[in-house]
């Protein structure tokens, strides 16, 4: 693919997702002033091969191991000729091809924002709400430890949430989902999210740089659930990915809150995750008091898929 001037760099970041990479791919090739760039993590099922057909149409970066979502993104970001950058699943798509030109309009037209994002809908048109408020600790601790059915029981998972917001209608916001966002070219990814936490650091850098992030709802794109490369995995890597979670909002919290509110949110996940332990001990199950009793063990170690897991299926 010759490369030449276009309004949107289309980043997608596969690793087996056969089952939906190439009705991705194919529905953002029909956006004639987008070029895609797709980054195989190595993929080891059918994903390449599904997309053969039209993989002469795209910007192809295979990588021969799985060098996690953020630096394949910046993989792309290096490559990429477009005026803005697209983060998009390989798990959407779109069916209208003025939904991203919608998007560059927005962007085109109002300097003061730094990025845009459509409505998220599943496949069979229900609104979806990924959108968040930057972390805090009660929100974040409900999502990663309350029974999702009781979710929106605590006042602070529907504030993190936005669940005061009409996503119907144009919002501005701090982080909306990153399953697909348009944003300025300066922006970049930062690296030390292995592949949670990246988009949310970006909406943060760009609210930071004084520039708004705004819903454009009349831009729509469809997103299965969890269909992306990481929802058929064993109980151990599950447990990784777990822990790539707690590290990136660790993370989050100790470079833009500082260390006391990280360290309280190291000693309040530890506390969840030995609770989370002793429950599975009257199981009698020694598989899974193994996982719980490794996965509070690795979270205090700050061990991860980067610095001894290994990512595969």
């Amino acid at each position: 693919m010759q490369n030449k001037q276009v309004s949107i760099s289309a980043i997608v970041v596969s690793f087996n997702c056969a089952d939906v990479i190439f009705e991705c791919i194919n529905s953002l090739l029909h956006h004639q002033d987008c070029e895609v760039i797709l980054v195989d993590n190595n993929s080891t099922d059918a994903t390449v091969k599904n997309l053969e057909p039209i993989l002469n149409k795209i910007k192809f970066i295979p990588n021969s191991e799985n060098m996690g979502f953020t630096k394949a993104c910046n993989q792309a970001i290096d490559v990429a000729s477009g005026k803005y950058l697209l983060l998009f699943n390989p798990d959407a798509y779109v069916t209208d091809t003025t939904t991203l030109s919608l998007l560059v309009n927005e962007l085109n037209n109002n300097p003061k924002l730094g990025a845009v994002a459509p409505q998220l809908l599943y496949p069979d048109g229900k609104l979806q709400n990924y959108n968040r408020r930057f972390p805090f600790i009660s929100g974040v601790i409900v999502e990663s430890f309350v029974p999702s059915k009781f979710w929106n029981k605590f006042s602070s998972y529907k504030k993190y949430t936005y669940q005061d917001l009409d996503l119907s209608k144009e919002n501005y916001l701090e982080q909306p989902a990153g399953a697909a966002i348009l944003f300025r070219k300066e922006f970049r990814l930062d690296e030390n999210y292995f592949i949670y936490g990246s988009d949310v650091e970006l909406c943060k850098n760009i609210i930071d740089a004084r520039l708004k992030i705004k819903t454009v709802p009349v831009s729509q794109v469809f997103h299965h659930q969890s269909k992306g490369g990481t929802e058929n995995v064993n109980h151990l890597l599950k447990m990784y990915l777990q822990l790539e979670y707690y590290f990136a909002m660790r993370y989050f919290f100790r470079k833009h809150y500082g260390y006391l509110y990280s360290a309280f949110y190291l000693l309040i996940n530890s506390i969840f995750l030995f609770s989370v332990f002793l429950l599975a001990v009257p199981s009698f199950n020694a598989n899974k008091i193994s996982l719980k009793l490794k996965r509070l063990l690795f979270f205090l170690q700050g061990k991860r898929l980067s610095n001894g897991g290994k990512l595969s299926s």
